[in-house]
Parts: structure tokens; C-alpha cells; sequence
């Protein structure tokens, strides 16, 4: 085998086993979860029904940093929706949102479980502003 080929399936084989929730929208956490998917990990993406997504509007860039994942329709503004999200989080090792401040405590998501196996997670918040909104 060259080295070439070891480097790379020992990089896609880092996060094997691994489980990412992915709540995120738009790039920042999208890219995130791609980079996960990338080095093994299984990523659920979560969108909202009817449109998805808003990136999807950018076909390009929405193909791009959803690569390698899973995709999940809820209905997280009601209960049955919120239920089957609960379900996929107590098995997640990682949760990615970028909900406003307000929304995340609304879901009531689960404490998380932590792989004890080569690698530790923690949950994060990928945030950005922007000039219009609020600090």
C-alpha cells in the first residue's frame, strides 16, 4: 500500500463509529459537519419541511458541505418532531446548531453521551453576526 493510501483511509477512519447531529444551516456549521463526515463519521442533517435548508437556494455551495451526509426532515416546532430529534440525539457523540439563543433551551435537547474511545466531543455552538442583527 502506498503511503499515500494509508494517510488517507487512516484519516477517514478517524471519526469511524462517530455520530453527528447536525442541526446547523447555511456554511459554518454545515462545513464543520462535512469535515466530520469526511474523516469517517456518520452526520444526520436535520432540515425543516417544505423548503429545507436555505442553502439549497445556492445549489453549488449546498452540494458542497452536505457531501457524505444524511438527511432528516422535522417538523421541530412540534412535539412529534422534537420526539424523533430526542431520540437521534441521545445516540449522537456530537450536536451542531446555530439556532438564536432563545430556540436551543425550547428544544430540551438530552445531555449527550461521550465517546470514552479515542476521541472526546463536546457539545458547540457555531454562532455568527452580522452588522444588521442583534449582539
Amino acid at each position: 500500500m502506498a503511503p499515500s493510501e494509508w494517510r488517507e483511509r487512516q484519516l477517514t477512519a478517524a471519526l469511524a463509529g462517530a455520530t453527528v447531529l447536525d442541526l446547523s444551516k447555511l456554511l459554518p456549521g454545515p462545513y464543520c459537519a462535512m469535515l466530520k463526515a469526511d474523516l469517517g463519521a456518520r452526520v444526520i442533517k436535520v432540515e425543516p419541511p417544505g423548503t429545507g435548508d436555505p442553502a439549497r437556494g445556492m445549489c453549488d455551495m449546498f452540494v458542497a458541505v452536505n457531501r457524505g451526509k444524511e438527511s432528516i426532515c422535522l417538523n421541530l416546532k412540534h412535539e412529534g418532531g422534537r420526539r424523533v430529534l430526542h431520540r437521534i440525539a441521545e445516540r449522537a457523540d456530537v450536536v451542531l446548531e446555530g439556532f438564536r439563543p432563545p430556540a436551543t433551551p425550547s428544544l430540551e435537547l438530552p445531555s449527550l453521551p461521550r465517546i470514552a474511545w479515542r476521541v472526546s466531543f463536546e457539545r458547540r455552538e457555531v454562532r455568527g453576526a452580522s452588522l444588521c442583527s442583534p449582539a
